[in-house]
C-alpha cells in the first residue's frame, strides 16, 4: 500500500497537492457531465428536425437508417456517461475520521487521511475516464449520424436527378 511510502513531514504538502487534483477532478467531472447533457440536449433537437421534416426531405431510407442508428447509439452513450450508477469515492468517511483519529497525533490522522484520499482519487479518476470515452465516442457517433443523414438526403436528390435525365434522354431518343 501507498502507507509504507510517505513521510510525516511531507504529508502536508503530499495533502495539499492532491486536494488541489480531487478539486480538478471533480471539476473535470462536472464538465464531462455538462458535455454529456449539451450532447443529449442536441441530440434531441436533432431527432425532432428529423422527424418533423422527413416527408419533406425525402431522403434515401438505408442510408438515413444508418444515421438514425448512429444518433440513438450516440444518445445512448451519453447517457450512459452521466447515469447515477457511477458511486464516487468519497473520502474520509467524517465519523471513521472522528471516531478513528479523535486521539491520534495530528501526523498520524494526516499521513492516514491522505492514503486513504489518494486510493480514492485513483478510483475516480478511472470512473472519469470511463465517463471522458464514452462522451467522445458519443460525439463520434454523432457526427457520422449527421454524414449520414446530409448524404442520406443529397443520395435522394441525387437519384431523382439522374432518373430525370435519363427519362430526357429516352423523350429525345
Amino acid at each position: 500500500m501507498i502507507k509504507e511510502k510517505i513521510n510525516k513531514s511531507s504529508s502536508i504538502i503530499i495533502f495539499d497537492i492532491i486536494e488541489k487534483r480531487i478539486d480538478h477532478l471533480s471539476n473535470s467531472t462536472d464538465r464531462i457531465d455538462t458535455k454529456a447533457s449539451t450532447l443529449i440536449g442536441f441530440e434531441g433537437v436533432i431527432i425532432s428536425i428529423l422527424f418533423s421534416t422527413y416527408s419533406l426531405v425525402n431522403p434515401a431510407v438505408d442510408t438515413f437508417i444508418v444515421g438514425i442508428i448512429f444518433l440513438f447509439i450516440s444518445l445512448f452513450l451519453a447517457i450512459l456517461s452521466i447515469k447515477p450508477s457511477y458511486r464516487f469515492r468519497i473520502d474520509p468517511k467524517p465519523r471513521g475520521l472522528y471516531e478513528g483519529y479523535i486521539d491520534k497525533k495530528a501526523e498520524d490522522t494526516l499521513e492516514a487521511i491522505t492514503v486513504n484520499i489518494i486510493d480514492s482519487f485513483e478510483k475516480n479518476e478511472k470512473i472519469n475516464y470511463k465517463k471522458a470515452t464514452l462522451v467522445n465516442f458519443g460525439f463520434y457517433f454523432l457526427i457520422f449520424s449527421l454524414i449520414f443523414i446530409i448524404v442520406s438526403a443529397y443520395q435522394f436528390k441525387l437519384v431523382l436527378n439522374i432518373i430525370l435525365v435519363f427519362n430526357i434522354i429516352k423523350e429525345v431518343f
